[in-house]
Formats: C-alpha cells, structure tokens, sequence
C-alpha cells in the first residue's frame, strides 16, 4: 500500500529545532515520530530525502547549524535510525544527495553558510582507481588551484587599487570610501540540560576580532573546538560593565561560546564584531539576559 509523509523541521518555544514526521491519510494526518537529539548536535537548517542506501527507499538527510551531515533510513517499524554522519565545521545551509561525479555512486552534496560547496561519496575503495582516472583527478586539481590563485591575484590589484585612489585626492576619497555591509549568522539559545546558553557568531568572511561587553554577572566558557585567543579587561561594576572580553581568532569564520548566568540577574550582552576587511568596519549584536534566564516553558504539568 502506497503511503505518503511528510517530514518538516520546526522550532519550539525553547528555540530547539525538531524533525519529526507525520503518516497522510485520507481522514486525518497522524503523528508518527520526533528525532531526540541525544548527542546534543547543532539544530537543524535542512533537509532532504534521497536513497542514499541503494535500498529503493528515500533516505532522510539532515544538515545542521554546527556543521554535522547526518544520513537517516527508516527501519521496518518507520523510525529513523542513523546510518552515517560527518562534521564539516560551519552551518549547513543546504543539503541534497544524487549521482553527480558517478553514476555508480551515490553523493551527498551540501552547501555551507560562508559559501563552500562539499560533497560525500558512497564509493569506499579508492585502491580500485586507473591510473587514467588518479592523472585526471590530478590534472583537475591543478587546474582548479590555478584558477584560484588567479583569482586570488586580481583581488588583491583590486584592493592595492582602491587603497591608492582612497588615500589620494580628498574628493575621490570621499566617492569611494563606504562601510561594506556583511551578514551575521548568530544566535543565543538555552541549553536545558546543562543550564548554559550557546552563542554562536558567523560571518561569510574571517573574523578579525569579537568583543563582549555584559551590564550582568555572566560567565563565558569556549568550546572544546575554539581556536580564539581571549583577553580579558578588569570589570567595573560600579558603572554597569560586569565583563570586558576580546577574542582573537585565527582564520576562521565561526565563533562559539557557552554563556553561563545568574538566575535573576539580568541586562545585555553585547557582542562587537569586527571581520578581517577593508575598510575596517564593525557590527553589534545584542543578547538580552531575562531575569528568569535559565527558565524554561512547559507544555505539559507533572501532578507529582
């Protein structure tokens, strides 16, 4: 019997993103499952189906915020069960799977928020390679690092360029000099289960430096897998300035931090980002720290 569903992603009142499915029939939909997140990952920016298993059933793929691929079947009772994963380190904007260098093979092919696309093949033993084949994956690389650094090469005659007419005659100077606008991909959500919040700052382009400045008591912690070099500057309580912090980083395009407050204390945390650019130019971001911080809404109560 031909059955249809619908997988969706949504976000519940506690800022978690959820996958779950839902079996159509012809009275009414019916819930079918929700996918737990135990291994506390990233939330989820997309989905796709595709028989990444060869098994002649659509395979669910999912892309998440903190970089992990992850490749789902549905067993015999229609739960999910997870078949391959991989961390790519950057948000996931896209995700699909097809035969696109094989038609033999099937890919995953995905997208990532600061613009690279990445792919994942089915096919495990290399060792059956032609040499035919290796010298063109060779030659295909070559040609592609040639095409990089030419472009690489333009870009910086261009920027030699703007910095000579910018710094000559005022009235030039005043026609080209303009703030460049960059977009910010960042949130600030509570994890439940270990009474922390995760701030996560990323742009398209490498982050020069991130500035914290807090008018509440907070703590901040860096991830295992944070390669900035922080500096802190004394408080000054007495004029609302509980936290002064600078993160340098190095060649990365992310930043995340876990955030630890005080119950009923409340204020802003700002978070000043400056990107690896020219002109310099800088952007603030806001984080409201409530009173209730590490509250959480229920939907349902428990009598005992």
């Amino acid at each position: 019997m031909y059955r249809r569903f619908v997988v969706y992603m949504c976000v519940n009142m506690l800022g978690a993103v959820l996958l779950s499915q839902v079996l159509l029939r012809s009275d009414e939909p019916t819930y079918r499952w929700d996918l737990i997140n135990d291994k506390k990952l990233g939330g989820i920016t997309c989905i796709s189906t595709f028989d990444m298993t060869g098994d002649g059933n659509q395979d669910i793929l999912v892309g998440r915020d903190d970089g992990t691929a992850e490749v789902y079947s549905l067993d015999d009772s229609g739960e999910p069960r997870l078949k391959a994963s991989h961390s790519f380190g950057e948000t996931i904007t896209s995700i699909s799977g097809g035969y696109v260098s094989s038609a033999d093979h099937e890919e995953l092919v995905l997208a990532t928020y600061n613009g690279r696309v990445m792919g994942l093949t089915t096919q495990t033993s290399a060792r059956h390679t032609t040499p035919a084949a290796s010298q063109e994956s060779q030659s295909k690389i070559a040609a592609l690092k040639e095409e990089i650094a030419s472009l690489t090469a333009q870009v910086q005659v261009a920027n030699q360029k703007y910095q000579e007419l910018s710094q000559g005659h005022p009235k030039i100077a005043n026609v080209l000099s303009a703030l460049p606008e960059f977009p910010i991909n960042d949130k600030f959500v509570l994890n439940q289960d270990e009474a922390w919040y995760t701030l996560l700052i990323e742009t398209h382009i490498p982050i020069d430096t991130v500035l914290l400045q807090s008018n509440a008591p907070i703590d901040i912690q860096d991830v295992e897998k944070s390669t900035a070099i922080v500096s802190y500057s004394p408080p000054d309580p007495d004029h609302g300035c509980f936290l002064l912090a600078t993160y340098r980083c190095q060649d990365t395009t992310r930043l995340e931090l876990k955030v630890r407050s005080i119950e009923g204390q409340h204020g802003t945390l700002l978070a000043y980002v400056t990107p690896h650019m020219e002109p310099k130019t800088c952007r603030l971001r806001q984080y409201k720290i409530k009173p209730l911080s590490l509250h959480q809404r229920v939907h349902s109560f428990n009598e005992d």
